[in-house]
């Protein structure tokens, strides 16, 4: 038995040595893009399908845009979501994938091109509905966004339509679809915009809008300027408030301003068409009348009331001046009688502003 031991041996080599070797792995996988198909047009974020067999396994995908590696997955199944938010409108890239096995060896997909087009997908509101004021506060309203990846309105500011835009608030509930300032001028232009972005970083500008220049008051006209012997007293229309104006100030608000009036002032000139100064200013609307105690009737003396509503606007009405004081009314001599010398008699004079007989 010791004998056949080495005979044994040489035997077991002899059989393992005649089994066939294993055969190497040549064959590369099989791979395609399943998904999107070329020259299809996508937008925001975009999820490429690989489909890749082999009988050894595949132990990785890579994943090309125009030539660039962005991404390798090593599980299936082999797929990539591509955002294409940072890339522009119309702009044309060229996809593809390589596919390796376990042994190495690889096959690159056939490419695919794909076309960018986010403008349908940008967030949607955002354009301005109103702008309104009363004398406290402008209030801008603006569309709700109903896109589901949300993020913020960004409420932006301008002096004019074409000036640049200034960011005045940021809002990142989309329920919120109104910003009210309570320092404002609105005697000029107040221009706004909302910017409405999306948790993918795309943004959207709504249309803008600016609010109704406020109008200068409704004029008041003087009616009458009268004198006794006292006082020369000046009477004017009452202001009567402009309803369209503060109509459009209360729009969609739930203020309920009737009048913006401030003051009266009353303006003197000796010409019609002459400077005028100030007599006086009342603050009082239902104040209607002022007299004087020093003045001249004897020549013109010319007044015009100018109104000055909340924001400082003013308007001057039609003015009116005093007819002026003719001469007292002649006294008739009556025939002169004497005896023991002359009897000098005269008829009355009987106008309101008599003063002497000479």
């Amino acid at each position: 038995m010791k004998k056949l031991y080495p005979l044994l041996s040489v035997l077991f080599l002899i059989y393992w040595g005649c089994e066939d070797p294993k055969e190497e792995d040549t064959t590369p996988p099989t791979v395609s893009i399943q998904s999107p198909i070329t020259n299809q047009s996508i937008n925001e974020i975009v999820t490429i399908v690989v489909e890749t067999n082999d009988n050894e396994g595949i132990s990785k995908v890579e994943f090309y845009i125009d030539d660039s590696l962005y991404y390798t997955d090593t599980e299936s199944p082999y797929e990539y979501d591509w955002n294409t938010t940072q890339y522009d409108d119309n702009s044309e890239h060229i996809v593809k994938v390589i596919s390796y096995d376990n042994s190495d060896n690889s096959t690159t997909s056939q490419p695919i091109v794909l076309v960018i087009d986010n403008s349908t997908s940008v967030p949607n509101g955002g354009n301005i509905i109103s702008v309104t004021y009363t004398l406290i506060e402008m209030t801008v309203i603006w569309e709700e966004s109903t896109d589901g990846d949300f993020k913020e309105y960004k409420v932006l500011y301008s002096e004019t339509e074409s000036g640049d835009r200034d960011t005045i608030f940021t809002y990142t509930d989309n329920s919120v679809t109104s910003h009210t300032i309570t320092e404002f001028d609105p005697t000029y232009e107040n221009w706004f915009w909302v910017q409405v972005s999306d948790t993918l970083g795309l943004s959207r500008i709504g249309t803008g809008m600016t609010n109704s220049l406020d109008s200068e008051p409704t004029p008041v006209n003087v009616t009458s300027v009268m004198y006794d012997l006292e006082y020369m007293t000046i009477i004017w229309e009452e202001y009567v408030p402009n309803m369209g104006r503060t109509q459009q100030m209360n729009q969609n608000t739930r203020s309920t301003v009737t009048n913006d009036f401030l003051s009266y002032e009353l303006l003197q000139s000796d010409s019609e068409n002459g400077t005028y100064s100030s007599v006086t200013v009342i603050t009082d609307q239902s104040t209607t009348s002022h007299s004087l105690t020093e003045y001249d009737p004897t020549h013109e003396n010319w007044f015009k009331i100018k109104v000055t509503d909340f924001w400082e606007l003013n308007s001057t009405g039609t003015g009116m001046t005093n007819e002026i004081d003719s001469p007292p009314t002649p006294s008739v001599l009556y025939p002169i009688t004497y005896d023991e010398g002359f009897q000098i008699s005269w008829s009355q004079n009987d106008d309101d502003d008599f003063q002497s007989y000479t």
